[in-house]
């Protein structure tokens, strides 16, 4: 594993450098060829039929190095930030937006969106963003914004984070065990329960989440923190020209909500926006993101709300033939910038 990390980050610096410009070149030109199914087919590689357009999914950016839900480090995200400015052309969503629909997505199109909303994207990423003149989408969980208020998932990490109980027994079911001795072990349950979670409509989320407190000893959450932004921060970022959309009100799995729900969440999030920077906001961002986590009447309901787009977590690149309301994207890895640079330039030529 050692050996293989070693070559590919050798690859990753040669053509990190100008002299790797040619693949550059070459994938922009060229794509992987596949059949009908998704398969690749010889010869392999065919012309490009068009340009596409990647969009990168962040969300925190700190120095912390927390074991539950590490941030991109200050240092890695600088860097990648000015390779970007440097080779790409950083779209706004709304630019990309139009120019997938005209198809004339230019040259190392790029989209750069953090979701949640996180506080330490104004303290950290804000600023590299704004020395380097990069636009970026800030897609916010409003319920939580301005009011020192947490994320569910937030409160499940702080559980992980805090027990200090040796197992957790009979969650999610009685038949259950995990061990949690080490922080892996702790990271391996975390990740067991977060996909248990997903599955459950938000009333049994929550009740549930309450179990697992009491199951991992932990006292109750005193609730004020300063984790997300306030929408002073939001007033800052946007006044110097960072966008911003919606990511619901409380960051609900939505294809585990009545129609009725799903549209409260959509369109209050929205309001809440729209009234504290009196524009109108029209992008979406689908909480987790996964292909089960929204349905085809989902985005009918982001389409009625007056969104003109909606971001998932499903990897892969978009262009003029993209479904707008299930756009793609790629998530950055707390890594060299050099294999940063590869790994969008293999994302472009496969996908």
């Amino acid at each position: 594993m050692r050996l293989k990390h070693s070559c590919v980050q050798a690859v990753a610096s040669l053509l990190f450098t100008r002299s790797g410009s040619w693949l550059r070149r070459f994938v922009n030109s060229y794509q992987l060829k596949r059949t009908m199914s998704g398969r690749p087919s010889f010869p392999f590689v065919i012309k490009r039929r068009r340009r596409n357009l990647q969009i990168l999914a962040y969300h925190r950016v700190n120095d912390d190095q927390d074991a539950y839900f590490p941030g991109m480090s200050r240092d890695a995200f600088a860097r990648q930030m000015e390779w970007l400015a440097s080779r790409w052309h950083v779209c706004s969503m709304s630019e990309a937006i139009e120019r997938m629909a005209l198809d004339d997505v230019p040259e190392n199109a790029v989209v750069i969106t953090f979701d949640d909303g996180y506080r330490d994207n104004y303290l950290h990423a804000f600023p590299v963003l704004q020395q380097l003149s990069l636009p970026a989408t800030i897609y916010l969980a409003t319920g939580v914004i301005g009011n020192n208020g947490k994320l569910w998932h937030d409160r499940v990490f702080d559980l992980f984070r805090m027990t200090t109980v040796a197992s957790l027994d009979g969650i999610p079911t009685h038949s259950d065990r995990f061990d949690l001795g080490t922080v892996e072990d702790k990271r391996r349950a975390l990740a067991a329960i977060l996909h248990w979670l997903w599955e459950l409509s938000p009333s049994e989320r929550d009740a549930s989440i309450d179990r697992l407190r009491d199951a991992l000893a932990v006292p109750d959450d005193p609730g004020a923190t300063t984790l997300m932004l306030t929408w002073d921060d939001v007033r800052v970022m946007h006044r110097a020209g960072l966008s911003f959309g919606s990511h619901t009100v409380t960051h609900p799995i939505l294809s585990r909500l009545t129609t009725a729900q799903v549209v409260a969440e959509l369109q209050d999030s929205k309001q809440a926006i729209e009234d504290a920077l009196r524009v109108p906001i029209e992008h979406f961002a689908y909480p987790v993101g996964r292909r089960q986590d929204f349905s085809q009447e989902t985005k009918e309901l982001v389409k009625s709300a007056g969104y003109k787009s909606a971001v998932t977590t499903i990897m892969g690149n978009n262009s003029f033939d993209s479904d707008f309301l299930e756009l793609k994207r790629l998530l950055p890895r707390n890594e060299d910038v050099a294999i940063f640079s590869l790994r969008l330039q293999h994302f472009k030529f496969v996908s």
